[in-house]
């Protein structure tokens, strides 16, 4: 009796082990593939290189586009804009047509970096701009070359600035140097064709989930503007470009 009950029990035992090693080995456990998709970072989404198979290779949903529109033409040097971010940098994307005769084309982009237009600088370019740092480069584009633009500057608007309108003053900001800010690109024709990374911890947008909104314009060597993007119903009728940082 001693004997068969030993051997119910290992049988028994043995039917549970059994099961459990069933139940950790499923290939359809949820929790494992959740917990993994999770953990899953997406860094370097672009490089930067003058080569644009990766904004190409971009799901439609993972990167912001605007362009010029058929009627608009006045501000027609910039023809495309193309925003993206990963988990390190904002990364942006240019074509751009030079006009007759332009020997440089400064360049300012400009970034509502907690997306809320009643802080930071207005800006009459666009609707309800508030933008809390700039990228500006007083050169770019010489010739018939493309010249790396690897003087860009940092500008912050000064404490107490809070979206009302104001005049354009060099003393109204604080400017540094963009640290880590890359560029590249190549010309064909009279378009140029560039990228730029902007890293998050420049602009201090580091929080994961936030909308951030970015805008730039080009000026000719006199320093009238040329080129203006988003600027789709008009300027200072369109909002800047909302970019998700993931």
């Amino acid at each position: 009796m001693r004997k068969s009950f030993i051997l119910l029990f290992s049988a028994f035992t043995l039917a549970g082990l059994m099961l459990s090693c069933s139940k950790t080995n499923s290939p359809g456990d949820n929790n494992q593939s959740s917990g993994k998709e999770e953990d899953e970072v997406v860094e370097d989404l672009i490089t930067i290189d003058g080569v644009f198979d990766d904004w190409k290779a971009l799901n439609d949903d993972s990167y912001a586009v605007t362009e010029l529109p058929d009627d608009e033409f006045q501000y027609t040097c910039l023809l495309k804009m193309m925003a993206a971010a990963d988990k390190t940098n904002v990364y942006l994307y240019f074509e751009y047509q030079e006009e007759e005769e332009q020997t440089a084309a400064p360049m300012t982009i400009v970034i509502d970096a907690d997306d809320d237009p009643d802080t930071g600088f207005s800006d009459y370019h666009w609707m309800n701009a508030g933008w809390d740092y700039a990228i500006e480069s007083s050169a770019g584009f010489v010739g018939n070359s493309f010249k790396k633009m690897n003087d860009f500057k940092l500008l912050k608007p000064m404490e107490g600035y809070d979206g009302q309108a104001r005049s354009w003053d060099p003393k109204n900001y604080t400017d540094g140097t963009a640290k880590g800010v890359k560029n590249k690109g190549v010309k064909e024709n009279d378009v140029y064709t560039f990228e730029i990374n902007i890293p998050r911890t420049l602009i201090k947008a580091e929080k994961k989930g936030l909308t951030i909104r970015v805008a730039a314009y080009v000026e000719n060597q006199e320093w009238h503007e040329n080129g203006i993007l988003p600027i789709e119903d008009g300027i200072g009728a369109t909002e800047m470009m909302e970019v998700y940082l993931p």
